[in-house]
């Protein structure tokens, strides 16, 4: 097996998951404002129909001016909504194991989140609009205590009482389980992968027999609050993985009176059944495909949530999602395009929450397709390159076609993760500059510019927010001389050519992130080559200079020296463009007006712990 062919099946075993969204046919289309919408009562009954919104009534006569002295209105009060969330999606979680088939679907990662808890979590802190913005590169304990390194070995110790919904006490045997489960593989073992981001597990287990794959000395129980992780070699990783919603650690007491021969890790249990964590909630019931109901954790570590209840429902209907938010029905709204996030948020009964993280917009021309190969000349294609860096209308698409709710991405690595780089206007729109480039790359106002890589590719289902952006783009690049025409994919067609084949000409990418927010993991996930462990290069981008620089800081534990290695990665990067940066996109929420809490997480949890706070 070639060194590709492996990077491959690595990806194909656990890297879907990377991607945090799968499917979202019917995620962002609108439905007609001001007009015909489906029947919020029909809706929350599951039975669908079409209803017209009956107009306002008039008032009988128009309101007395307020005398001049009177005092100013008070605000709105919060909805007296009681300790239940109703929360609406575009689809409810098949299956609930971390590490199952349906784990890179967004509503699973949901659900997970609310279920299981981790060793730690990124530091947080509140902005003014109650989001819990995670700080990436600083950590927290949650079921860990403390934790100590003393080179390759990390010495942990986990908070003492903690207790699972099933009523047992968090001990060192569950992080045991949790990990031994992991090494075992599933369906999709993203947890594995994670373990050997972190230096914990072998990139070669696949190659081993299934009984060989038992805990070895990669993990030792000291005490039944204490154990020891031993590394392989050092990676600055392993507290940027532990985080990540697959790698909840389980209740092994009720797993393990779940288990049979034939399933000794009880996967159909976790997938299909019921939780076994130590989580904020426990499942109630769950009708597959329509809602899932929780209930809370009484004997939660962190403290009994306010809403003692969360129901999901499935409701693909975007129209029908803002009607319920609008009226009451519902109180969590999420899958809504940014026009109708922006037309939420003028409403004094909803409040839209936004996290500027993890999700961009970025163009992906390949080095394997012309023009973008330049001949085979790397000068170039990096000078087309540039040159579509000076031809993009970032204003205009920030402003017009996602409401103001982005920002330009200003690198290659998004721009909160840790070691992340801003290169400020480093390219702007400039059309001007993007002729001259066009120019010394020897096509004068575009003449001579032909191939494949002259039709861009989108995500179909992604039509009603990121059509006008490839309409946008297309008319922006034949005023400079580039003409090129749009081709939508389906979106099944669109993930398996990007991901496995890498043979997408031209790409509007904007359905990608990055699950550890760490810019040398992103540079492993996007631009590292293959034969160097990269895992999604998906434009075919190779760089002899950036690759080294990339292994040294991979198992630099210095942290001073491993940042400006991956400032140096990035200055590659900038200069290189594998991919054309054109901004970062808020991911929203809408909640009933009041409600605080929510901690947005680069896994795509939607929800995360809006349990929190409610005001």
């Amino acid at each position: 097996m070639t060194d590709h062919e492996k990077s491959q099946q690595i990806y194909q075993l656990g890297m879907h998951a990377i991607r945090g969204t799968m499917s979202r046919k019917q995620l962002l289309k609108r439905a007609a404002v001001l007009g015909i919408v489906p029947s919020v009562v029909a809706l929350l009954a599951a039975c669908g129909g079409d209803s017209v919104a009956p107009p306002p009534a008039e008032p009988e006569a128009p309101p007395a001016d307020p005398p001049a002295d009177a005092p100013e209105p008070a605000p709105p009060a919060a909805a007296d909504i009681g300790d239940s969330l109703v929360i609406l999606e575009t689809e409810i979680a098949p299956g609930l194991d971390g590490e199952g088939t349906s784990f890179g679907q967004i509503s699973t990662q949901t659900a997970l989140a609310q279920l299981y808890e981790h060793l730690v979590q990124p530091m947080r802190t509140e902005d003014a609009n109650g989001v819990l913005v995670p700080e990436f590169g600083t950590y927290e304990g949650r079921l860990a205590e403390s934790w100590e390194q003393n080179g390759l070995e990390w010495t942990w110790k986990l908070r003492e009482g903690v207790i699972s919904a099933a009523g047992n006490e968090l001990t060192t045997k569950d992080i045991e389980y949790s990990l031994a489960r992991i090494k075992a593989f599933s369906p999709i073992p993203i947890g594995w992968f994670l373990m050997t981001v972190a230096s914990i597990m072998s990139l070669d287990l696949p190659n081993t027999d299934p009984s060989e794959r038992g805990l070895a000395d990669e993990f030792e129980i000291v005490d039944d609050y204490t154990f020891i992780l031993r590394q392989m070699e050092p990676s600055p990783n392993l507290l940027t993985v532990l985080p990540v919603v697959s790698l909840g650690i389980y209740d092994s007491a009720k797993m393990l009176e779940n288990a049979t021969d034939e399933d000794p890790f009880s996967r159909d249990f976790a997938d299909q059944v019921d939780s076994a964590g130590f989580g904020a909630y426990s499942i109630t019931n769950w009708d597959k495909g329509e809602s899932i109901s929780m209930t809370v954790n009484p004997n939660y570590f962190r403290g009994e949530p306010e809403f003692k209840n969360l129901t999901f429902r499935r409701v693909p209907q975007a129209g029908a999602r803002v009607t319920a938010i609008q009226s009451g029905d519902a109180n969590v709204t999420t899958g809504l395009s940014p026009k109708e996030f922006h037309e939420l948020d003028q409403s004094d009964a909803v409040d839209v929450l936004g996290w500027l993280g993890n999700v961009f917009v970025a163009l992906g021309p390949n080095y394997k397709s012309e023009p973008w190969a330049g001949g085979g000349d790397p000068d170039t294609s990096r000078l087309l390159r540039q040159a579509l860096a000076y031809a993009i209308p970032y204003d205009d698409i920030i402003e017009q076609d996602f409401f103001g709710q982005a920002i330009k991405w200003n690198g290659l690595i998004s721009s909160k993760f840790y070691g992340a780089v801003d290169f400020g206007d480093r390219y702007s729109y400039d059309p001007d500059r993007a002729r001259e480039l066009l120019a010394e790359a020897g096509f004068p106002e575009g003449t001579g510019l032909e191939g494949p890589g002259l039709t861009l590719s989108y995500i179909a289902e992604h039509a009603s927010f990121i059509e006008p952006v490839a309409n946008r783009i297309r008319t922006a690049l034949a005023d400079v001389g580039i003409n090129i025409e749009l081709d939508p994919l389906p979106q099944t067609q669109f993930v398996d050519r990007e991901t496995n084949l890498d043979d997408i000409p031209f790409s509007l990418l904007d359905q990608q992130v990055a699950i550890g927010p760490d810019a040398g993991y992103q540079s492993q996930l996007n631009h590292v080559t293959p034969d160097n462990g990269g895992l999604d290069n998906s434009v075919n981008y190779a760089s002899a200079e950036f690759d080294a620089i990339y292994l040294e800081q991979k198992v630099n534990p210095d942290v001073e020296s491993r940042l400006a290695q991956m400032e140096a990665m990035q200055a590659i990067l900038i200069e290189d463009l594998p991919r054309i940066p054109i901004l970062e996109r808020a991911s929203q929420i809408a909640v009933t007006a009041g409600i605080r809490g929510w901690s947005p997480k680069p896994d795509g949890s939607r929800v995360g712990e809006i349990w929190t706070m409610h005001t």
